[in-house]
């Protein structure tokens, strides 16, 4: 479960009015990146970002997304989240 955290804050990125067309947004799970959305309000980070390190180093927005994931979502979405998240922020999670 402690891996769900940081992969469910990677995904919150994605939905963050980032551009989704462009890797390595393109990969996150659906379910993830609807948690990114509700989350992103909770970011320290500018929405308007695509330094996905800003978003890996914020604790509060990957516990608010981690939140969301494993209270929302299947638990393939899950596993595929974290893979996501240790993708696009190696040594975070």
């Amino acid at each position: 479960m402690r891996l769900l955290l940081p992969l469910l804050a990677l995904t919150a990125l994605t939905t963050a009015q980032l551009n989704l067309q462009t890797a390595p947004f393109t990969n996150a799970p659906l379910c993830a990146q609807e948690c990114a959305t509700d989350a992103i309000n909770a970011a320290a980070c500018s929405i308007e970002t695509s330094d996905m390190a800003c978003f890996c180093r914020d604790s509060i927005f990957r516990s608010e997304v981690t939140a969301c994931v494993k209270s929302t979502c299947r638990i393939g979405d899950m596993i595929q989240s974290l893979a996501w998240a240790r993708r696009v922020c190696p040594g975070v999670f």
